[in-house]
């Protein structure tokens, strides 16, 4: 099912497409893949499944209860079966780091999104058992790959970073953190910064 919105102001059309694409296997069982790219090699993250469609850490919970699963995780892992296509993407994107989140239906890549600075690894994923292993090999891989790449001369790099650059990532870290003063202080400090000149 594809869903069209457009809107005109000004000068100009803005268009979206929202389409829905079923990857359930049989048992109605829905995969979410990740994997990175760092420089010239595609690492395979994870995979999350759940019963539905929209998955986040909740699939962490439904592969333990079905740990049979992990099987497959395991096999994704040391295959890496995606990655031609996977590098495809990240080309035509012009992308040479990130993470891709994806699907697969009917054995055909379904890119959901590419995040340009993606969480990797962190303590708390590390906590969760079942799923440790998994981490950790991607987590060494990774680490790997990075240490391999080459490393300018120590020295001194200017980045210009705009005042709207610096408020996006002002907003994006308040919004992470959820903290109320946060917030707050974010809307005061873009209130400040977009007032009118007198």
């Amino acid at each position: 099912m594809i869903y069209y919105f457009a809107t005109v102001e000004h000068t100009y059309t803005m268009e979206k497409f929202v389409e829905f694409c079923d990857i359930s296997d049989a048992k109605g069982v829905y995969r979410k893949y990740s994997a990175c790219r760092v420089g010239d090699k595609i690492i395979p993250r994870s995979i999350f499944f759940d019963t539905k469609w929209m998955q986040k850490l909740s699939g962490d919970t439904f592969a333990d209860e079905n740990p049979y699963l992990y099987d497959e995780l395991n096999s994704y892992q040391q295959e890496n079966p995606h990655a031609e296509e996977l590098m495809k993407v990240y080309e035509a994107a012009g992308l040479q780091y990130g993470r891709v989140d994806y699907g697969v239906k009917d054995g055909e890549v379904q890119v959901w999104e590419i995040n340009t600075n993606p969480w990797t690894v962190t303590a708390g994923y590390l906590e969760r058992e079942a799923r440790r292993p998994y981490y950790e090999r991607f987590r060494d891989q990774i680490v790997e790959v990075f240490n391999t790449l080459p490393c300018p001369e120590p020295g001194t790099v200017s980045i210009h970073i705009p005042s709207m650059g610096v408020a996006a990532y002002e907003i994006s870290k308040a919004l992470k953190m959820g903290s109320k003063y946060r917030k707050k202080k974010v809307k005061a400090w873009l209130r400040a910064k977009l007032k009118p000149a007198a």
